[in-house]
């Protein structure tokens, strides 16, 4: 299992990292089942998080401001990724 937590204090190029981590199948030589990604308002617009692991699942646990907001975070979430079969 793999975990990691994400905020707006972190700079653009530590979520990339932080990011690019999360969809590795493999991390120090082990492999990984589940990837645990949390955020506070960081996975907005103009993120990208279909890798090569995917997005299994969203959890909501502040509001949001509108319906649209939530449409457009599920909807990068269900991002197939291009380079998958």
């Amino acid at each position: 299992m793999w975990s990691a937590w994400l905020c707006c204090d972190h700079l653009a190029a530590e979520r990339r990292e932080v990011l690019r981590q999360c969809q590795q199948h493999r991390r120090r030589g082990r492999d990984v089942r589940r990837a645990f990604l949390t955020s506070v308002r960081v996975l907005g617009e103009g993120v990208d998080v279909a890798g090569e692991r995917g997005v299994e699942a969203i959890c909501f646990a502040d509001t949001r401001g509108s319906r649209a907001e939530i449409v457009q975070n599920i909807g990068r979430a269900l991002r197939l990724n291009r380079a998958s079969p």
